[in-house]
Order: structure tokens, then sequence, then C-alpha cells
């Protein structure tokens, strides 16, 4: 009986503390909603960090970088931008953005209420090319040997055009000329496609290298199906020379490589 007794306390007290929980993300979300309501162009920045209330998170003059609700950065004549995640946002993702100009005055507000779709399908790419990858027990320190083995296809491949960008899912396509393959089911003079994920910077002013019409590449990916991903990165875009596992190495490929050696296969 007071087993009984004591269990429904707890469940009691635990239900307390989720319904105050509940309670106190709610009242922060609508004074949020409320802070964006009453704030107008030509606010202070201080006026508009004193409505919400706490810190806001913010993001370096003219940076790069990409949060998930825009990829387009803070540019003149914005000099600032602030932004507050909704406390709800672990349930619906959404946000509060600010910028502001040389003179610390709001120029710009705005109210994303669901993440970037492209960035979400980003996300999804992603998921799938680190799962791929530690499905073959791959990670920062495999050797060059074990991500050979690992790899389904190994071209070396020129590129028949610069890589485009896709604003669908942030990634770049690549598109080029078999030269020489040793794994995979491409031949010498075939045409590959290849996926590779923008990583730092999302936007279309930040392609991949190599990235010229001619330029050489030996492209290590996991997948076979075109457009090949994901691509390893620690070599997709090595220009170097190649020593496979029967001992076979390529002579300078061209003047275009950068780094001429043999990667030591072990």
């Amino acid at each position: 009986m007071k087993s009984r007794l004591l269990l429904e306390v707890l469940i009691g007290a635990v239900l307390a503390a989720l319904c105050v929980y509940a309670g106190l993300y709610g009242y922060k979300s609508h004074r949020y909603e409320s802070a964006f309501g009453n704030t107008r162009l030509g606010d202070s920045l201080e006026a508009v960090t004193r409505r919400f209330g706490v810190p806001p998170n913010v993001e370096f003059p003219h940076s790069s970088s990409f949060l998930g609700f825009t990829m387009y950065p803070c540019t003149s004549p914005c000099e600032d931008r602030l932004w507050w995640d909704d406390p709800t946002s672990v349930f619906r993702r959404q946000a509060y953005y600010f910028e502001f100009d040389v003179n610390r005055h709001l120029i710009r507000k705005t109210h994303y209420e669901h993440l970037d779709e492209a960035f979400l399908r980003w996300e999804e790419l992603s998921k799938e090319g680190m799962e791929r990858t530690r499905e073959t027990f791959l990670d920062w320190s495999s050797t060059d040997g074990e991500r050979f083995r690992a790899a389904k296809v190994v071209a070396l491949v020129r590129l028949l055009e610069p890589a485009q960008y896709n604003s669908r899912d942030y990634s770049w396509l690549y598109k080029g000329v078999v030269m020489r393959s040793w794994k995979g089911p491409f031949p010498a003079g075939a045409t590959i496609t290849a996926t590779t994920l923008a990583t730092m910077c999302l936007r279309p002013d930040c392609p991949p290298s190599p990235n010229k019409t001619g330029q050489l590449l030996v492209l290590y990916s996991l997948g076979e199906v075109q457009p090949v991903y994901p691509i390893i990165e620690h070599y997709g875009v090595n220009e170097s020379q190649l020593r496979v596992e029967s001992g076979d190495c390529l002579e300078p490929i061209s003047s275009l490589c950068t780094s001429v050696r043999c990667l030591q296969l072990n």
C-alpha cells in the first residue's frame, strides 16, 4: 500500500514538474513573439536585446556561417546580425533574426518559422554519408589502405566542367571523364558524375577544389551509382600519385598536380 502511494506521489511530482517546465517554455515563447512584434525598424541593438531579456546569438560581421534558418550572410548595409532561437524549438524549430547597420539601428527583422528546406535535405544527405562511412569502420585515424579497400570507386578523373552548385540540397556536382580506374564499374573513357556536400560554407560562392575544367582528381567513393556518393572527403579531391596494393605507381600525372607523391597503402 505504501509503495503504491509513493509511486503515485512520484508520478504526480513528475507530472507537476513537466507542467511547470512546459509553462515556463510557453511563457518564454510568448515573450519572444511579443518582443518581435513590438520591435520597430530604427530601434537600437540594446533596446531589442532588452525586450528579449536574454543574450542573443551573435554573428560576426559579414559571417559566412550557416545555422539552418538562412544561408545568406549579413551583408552591407547590415553590420551585425543577432538572433534568438524560440524556446519551444525542441518541438518546432523557429527563430527571430535582427539586422543592424553600422550605427546599431535595426534595418531588418525576420521570423523564420521552420528550418530551411534545402538545409534539411543537406542534413539527410550528411547523415546518409556518415552512416555509410561508419558501416565501413572509417574515421579520421583510418590508414590510406583502409580507405582504399573500403571505397567502391577509385578512379583518376579529368573534370569536364567546373563543379555545379545544387541549391536544392547545397551540394556540388562533379562531371568528368575517367582516365584510369582501379575500382568500380567505370572504365577508362566513361563519363562519371559525383556529388560532394558543402561543409563550412553552403553558399554558391564557396566552390570546392579542384574546380577548373581539365583539372585532375583521384576520386574515392563509397557509392557506385551515379552521381556517386558519398565521396571519401579526405582523398576525394587529392591531386597526387597513387600506389595501389598491387604495387602499381603512377608517374607524375600533370603539372596541375600540386602534391606529387605516392600514397602508402598499409
